[in-house]
């Protein structure tokens, strides 16, 4: 066997033993997260959270103000906004919710998004009556 080449194959080798090996601290790292996440409040604090902007979206979602204003940085609503993306940065909060309910956080957000221009399509129904369903009272 050529030198070069077993020098090639050891490296490629060795390459794709540490990409591995990373993946496999990326996955212990997230569970960590996950542990970590579940043991101070877990799901149920981020459901509370989630519970409270559906029943917000669905208040405002046909009103005239958000039709005007939408999710403008000035506007009433831009808090509601920063508070989904919070929860769908939260680590493992958007996993736990999507194989729960079928939906992450920021699916909300695209519905009020959808809603802002008007539409209401096919998703948005079906993204509305997932959130609906998992977060009944």
């Amino acid at each position: 066997m050529h030198k070069g080449y077993r020098m090639r194959a050891a490296l490629a080798f060795g390459l794709a033993a540490s990409i591995a090996v990373g993946a496999l601290g990326a996955v212990a790292a997230e569970r960590d997260a996950l542990g970590a996440w579940t043991s101070h409040g877990g799901p149920s604090g981020a459901d509370a959270e989630m519970r409270a902007l559906v029943a917000e979206y669905q208040q405002f979602k046909g009103s005239a103000e958000f039709r005007r204003l939408g999710f403008s940085a000035r506007g009433p609503f831009a808090a509601w906004s920063e508070r989904v993306q919070e929860l769908q940065d939260r680590p493992g909060y958007a996993a736990s919710l999507l194989s729960r309910c079928d939906v992450v956080p920021l699916d909300l957000w695209n519905a009020g998004a959808d809603a802002y221009s008007s539409r209401a399509t096919a998703w948005r129904v079906g993204i509305e009556a997932k959130f609906a369903a998992c977060f009944r009272r």
